[in-house]
């Protein structure tokens, strides 16, 4: 990262010292991007010389591309760091969760409720992702839908979906969605059924415990830390991808482009991203876990009034259903039911900075 130093010299004047710059900022801007594409771009986007080169030569931007995706498949902090992160971060996850449940298990009744609610969440998550992966895969063939319902139970969906990304994997012919929109499906459901339950039932439930006057293991406080770092790692990973994509930035440039091209402030803006993701999960949640404490149907009250607000805002604007290309009826009714509220909990929780698009606030200026 320490050698990505911008050339702003024209394409003519360029020196041979500053050639040899501009091919050293080719690696640093791929580190920094899930897609080679994306690399590439910031790559022309730093260096004036570069941008030059692909407006003159239009086959030169194609072998950029192809040239990244070789060296993030090669390099050690490639393909492998997003698979080796994602397992970690995922399995982490999992493994508080389960210690957690484990001592929810063994607190009696008085944490039974919790038990029965942090084993819903989990089965939601993967209820979810079942279907999910079965849409998708749903003109394959059985084996192919069995290995990828293997994945997704045995909790390696991330770092398979991650691998598949950072390889460059495209859509195929029989599937709905491309791999880089489905890790986003599945980190939005999964943050959706799984994170935002899941530490609202552990800070409830150490709440609970401390109001009570017994001692709180520091098991339960390292996992609700390991769960809002997780989400909230996700949570700016998304809006990371989401506003460094070429395509997107090509079709909507007025919205998207808050990461700047320095590979350098992109680390620290992901960074900042991170913790303003973060402390927003822990602040939501402690509102709502004091609420509740204070009386249950209130905490009730302050999430179904938030939600049917929001409900009543997209009927009025008449924007209650939402186009997801998957074919047949799960473009209607199934866009509705899930996006919509998946959407809405994740943007009220995490913070996710593409969720915050300005078309879904000039619905009803546009009808």
């Amino acid at each position: 990262m320490n050698r990505n130093s911008a050339v702003r010299t024209k394409l003519v004047c360029v020196s041979e010292k500053e050639a040899m710059q501009m091919g050293r900022n080719l690696v640093p801007s791929l580190m920094t991007e899930q897609l080679a594409e994306a690399g590439a771009n910031e790559w022309r986007v730093q260096n004036r010389a570069v941008k030059e080169l692909m407006k003159e030569q239009i086959w030169f931007k194609p072998m950029a591309v192809v040239l990244g995706m070789g060296i993030v498949k090669t390099a050690a902090w490639g393909v492998m760091a997003r698979v080796i992160v994602g397992a970690v971060l995922s399995v982490a996850d999992l493994l508080t969760d389960f210690v957690v449940l484990q001592q929810f298990w063994n607190g009696g009744e008085d944490l039974k409720g919790y038990r029965n609610a942090q084993l819903a969440s989990l089965a939601t998550s993967i209820g979810f992702q079942v279907v999910c992966v079965t849409v998708q895969n749903r003109k394959k063939c059985l084996w192919r839908i069995l290995k990828e319902l293997v994945i997704v139970l045995t909790g390696l969906k991330a770092p398979v979906d991650a691998y598949r990304v950072a390889s460059g994997a495209e859509k195929e012919k029989d599937t709905e969605i491309d791999p880089t929109t489905m890790v986003t499906y599945s980190k939005c459901i999964e943050m959706f059924a799984e994170s935002i339950p899941g530490i609202l039932i552990q800070a409830s439930a150490i709440l609970i415990t401390m109001n009570n006057g017994d001692e709180v293991l520091r098991s339960a406080y390292f996992s609700l830390f390991v769960s809002i770092l997780t989400t909230g790692f996700v949570s700016a990973s998304i809006s990371y991808d989401y506003d460094t994509d070429p395509k997107k930035r090509a079709h909507n440039p007025e919205f998207y482009g808050l990461i700047p091209d320095a590979a350098r402030k992109r680390s620290f803006l992901f960074v900042t991203m991170l913790l303003i993701s973060a402390i927003q999960i822990l602040t939501k949640v402690m509102l709502v876990v004091i609420i509740a404490s204070i009386k249950k149907n209130y905490a009730s009250l302050y999430i179904g009034g938030d939600f049917l607000f929001y409900l009543i805002f997209k009927a009025i604007c008449r924007d209650y259903r939402y186009w997801i290309p998957m074919g047949g009826w799960h473009c209607g009714f199934g866009g509705f039911a899930d996006y919509k509220s998946d959407c809405q909990i994740c943007d009220r929780f995490h913070k996710l900075h593409f969720l915050e698009a300005p078309w879904r606030l000039a619905v009803c200026t546009s009808r």
